[in-house]
């Protein structure tokens, strides 16, 4: 069941087994999302650490080290491949197998490349910034902070969500949430300290419920960093759509329950 819903995952997968010093799974993606086929990664057990810019490196060795088992650790971090960046978001947690009682570790790895750049070139240069914005395949919009107000949204947002930019430009980013979800978000908000800006750098909110105009319910994957958008504290955001993923993975724990 673990390798069917690994497989059916648009990220990159793979578990490996330290005392046999061996893969036992690696997904399908990896080509998609590193740019190495699944032979450079079977074939290498530092396929990563071995890509991973100097600048990151300690880092990212550093929250390894600390995983524990049946617990998660975030890492954003950088890779070289064949001279091109990537920047690549990855989940890593370990568990003990059943049955053979062996540690395997388990890894989920995006490619959040257009993300990172946004983020680099609206520090960099506006112009840059506009491009990548406005051009930006998934929704995306920037928020005044403290009051929450969406001062800036892009077109793929306007498509997506049904609203027009001047509505838009009239919500905070409460409305676009469904009315029985607000108490958990609010909470969210005080507990990250949003309105008091003490959410710093970039951060990965997870996945959130969003209602379209239509009503329709969205679920949101959730990416933000903080900004200074006309001399005003801000966050930009990524909102993109897992809505499918969701869907299956709900359809599939049903089935899975009534077997």
């Amino acid at each position: 069941m673990l390798n069917k819903l690994l497989y059916a995952l648009n990220d990159f997968a793979w578990a490996y087994n330290p005392a046999l010093q061996q893969y036992v799974f690696i997904g399908p993606n990896a080509q998609q999302v590193l740019g190495l086929s699944t032979d450079e990664v079977s074939a290498d057990v530092n396929f990563l650490q071995k890509r991973i810019l100097a600048e990151d490196k300690e880092h990212v060795l550093k929250v390894i080290e600390s995983l524990t088992p049946n617990n998660w650790v975030e890492l954003y971090y950088r890779i070289n491949i064949d001279g091109e960046t990537k920047w690549l978001f990855e989940k890593r947690t370990c568990f003990i197998e059943e049955g053979s009682n062996h540690e395997v570790v388990l890894s989920v790895i995006k490619d959040v490349s257009d993300q990172k750049a946004v983020k680099y070139h609206l520090e960099k240069a506006l112009g840059d910034f506009s491009v990548l914005f406005e051009k930006n395949k998934s929704p995306m919009w920037i928020y005044e902070i403290p009051s929450l107000r969406i001062i800036k949204v892009n077109q793929a947002a306007i498509g997506h969500y049904g609203y027009s930019h001047a509505e838009f430009l009239n919500m905070t980013i409460r409305d676009v949430r469904p009315k029985l979800d607000l108490a958990a978000f609010n909470e969210y908000i005080f507990r990250k300290g949003i309105t008091k800006n003490k959410l710093r750098g970039n951060n990965a909110a997870g996945i959130w419920r969003h209602q379209n105009k239509s009503g329709d319910i969205i679920y949101a994957e959730i990416t933000g960093h903080e900004i200074k958008y006309n001399h005003t504290s801000c966050r930009i955001i990524i909102a993109t759509d897992v809505t499918e993923r969701v869907l299956f993975e709900e359809e599939r724990d049903k089935e899975a329950a009534a077997r």
